[in-house]
Order: structure tokens, then C-alpha cells, then sequence
């Protein structure tokens, strides 16, 4: 990656610089007031600034924009599901993102009112870490509830072991699952190749009426009907609550 650059670490440690890589300068600074500097410098020099920020956060825009529910009979669009679950779950939660193809949607449609508020359970890069995680939010912040994005394959990694914990221990987690049948991130690049997605699909038990007899309260929803009454009955201040949401893999 570093190849052919001209590469100006910055770090508070002075035993990290040149540690790993060798780079053109080694600043012994904490970052915030080495980026002031730097902007002020190019400044001086008269370079002009970079644009590509402004196209970033203009792409970003319009796919937030587009809010075509691509929602079916038997499929729950996702960006609607996002939408309701951030509207209704109430805002002085934690919330917590597993790993999973759904995470480029949750990032942006996900709000907290304080960055104190959000866990990211993603540095790992592995799926399966978010139940655990937003179990130790939960006791890190009691008195707010604790809501989890996560997806069907991380959710049965571990999710349902740790909801057990969480029945038992009587924290109030709010579990979203986007369940799109499938590792979504491999559907996608098989089907992008033309290759047929079917050994990354599974037909997984309805976790449902499972997470329901394990004592949590539960619903499986597969249109944005169900979707609405199940948030209206859930009770999300007596938490455990499971809501499995049935998300079309070709629709993500």
C-alpha cells in the first residue's frame, strides 16, 4: 500500500514511528494538531484542496435519498426496516453493529445522540461478535437500552448462545436481524460473476418463536406490515426483545 508514496506518519508514541514501515516523515504529535498544521502549511503554499470529499459525502447522499421500498409480500425492504426500528426504538440508546453485508445501510440509518453511544463490534472483521458486545454494552450502560444491528449468519455464530445470557441476566437489548438467508457479502460477489450464490444460502430455523421460547420477546416479520405491528407491541424497556426481519439477498 505504501509503495511508491510519500507517507507522513503521525503518532503520540514515538517508539510506533518508522516501526512498521518506513516513511518519508515521522512527526511525534498527536494527530488533531498535526492536521491543523498540515492544512495550515498547504494553505501557505497555496495548494488548492482536494474535492473528493465532496463527491464522497455526494454519492453517500443520494443513496440516502433513494428511498424506493423494495419491499415484497414475503421480504421487508431494508432501508424501510432501518427507518422504522431507528424512528421507534427509543433515541438514548446504545447502539451496536455486528459485521455483515448490512452494514453499509445500518452506519448511516442508525442514530445515537452522543458517538459515546455507538460500540462497533466490526475491527475484528469477523461476523459473530455483536450479541457479545452489546451484552457488555448493556452493563456499561444500564440504564439505556441497547440496540443490535446483525445479520442471520453473525446472529447464528453466536447470537443465539449469548441471547440465552441475555434472557438470564435480564438486559434490555434490542436485537434487529437483517435476515437475508444467506452470507450476504459472498451472495453478492458470486452473483456478480455470474456464478450461482446457492452454497452461500441457508435455510436457517425461524429464530423467532426460538428466541420467543428461550423467553425473550420475539417476532419473525416478512413484510413491512408485520414489521410495524411487532414494533408497536414490543415492550422495549423489558428487554430481551428478538426481531427477525426477513430481507431479500438480490434486494440488499
Amino acid at each position: 500500500m505504501l509503495d511508491g508514496k510519500r507517507v507522513v506518519h503521525v503518532d503520540v508514541d514515538r517508539t510506533r514511528l518508522n516501526r512498521f514501515a518506513h516513511v518519508t516523515v515521522a512527526v511525534a504529535a498527536d494527530a488533531a494538531s498535526a492536521a491543523r498544521d498540515f492544512l495550515r502549511l498547504l494553505d501557505e503554499a497555496e495548494i488548492a484542496a482536494s474535492t473528493f470529499i465532496d463527491r464522497a459525502t455526494q454519492r453517500i447522499a443520494s443513496r440516502i435519498a433513494d428511498t424506493t421500498d423494495r419491499g415484497t409480500d414475503d421480504t421487508v425492504d431494508i432501508h424501510t426496516a432501518l427507518s422504522l426500528v431507528d424512528r421507534i426504538v427509543p433515541g438514548d440508546r446504545v447502539v451496536v453493529t455486528d459485521n455483515g453485508r448490512f452494514i453499509k445501510h445500518a452506519f448511516v440509518a442508525l442514530h445515537v445522540e452522543h458517538p459515546s453511544r455507538y460500540a462497533h463490534a466490526v475491527n475484528f472483521g469477523s461476523i459473530g461478535l455483536g450479541m457479545a458486545t452489546a451484552l457488555g454494552a448493556s452493563y456499561a450502560a444500564p440504564e439505556r437500552p441497547v440496540l443490535l444491528a446483525c445479520g442471520d449468519g453473525g446472529f447464528a455464530e453466536g447470537g443465539l448462545s449469548e441471547l440465552v445470557t441475555a434472557v438470564m441476566q435480564r438486559r434490555n437489548i434490542i436485537v434487529l436481524l437483517l435476515n437475508d438467508g444467506a452470507y450476504g457479502a459472498e451472495y453478492v460477489h458470486l452473483a456478480n460473476r455470474g456464478m450461482d450464490p446457492v452454497c452461500t444460502t441457508f435455510d436457517w430455523p425461524d429464530f423467532g418463536p426460538i428466541a420467543s421460547a428461550i423467553g425473550a420477546q420475539a417476532a419473525t416479520v416478512r413484510n413491512t406490515k408485520e414489521l410495524e405491528d411487532a414494533l408497536e407491541k414490543f415492550d422495549f424497556a423489558a428487554g430481551p426483545v428478538l426481531l427477525d426481519v426477513r430481507i431479500d439477498p438480490r434486494r440488499v
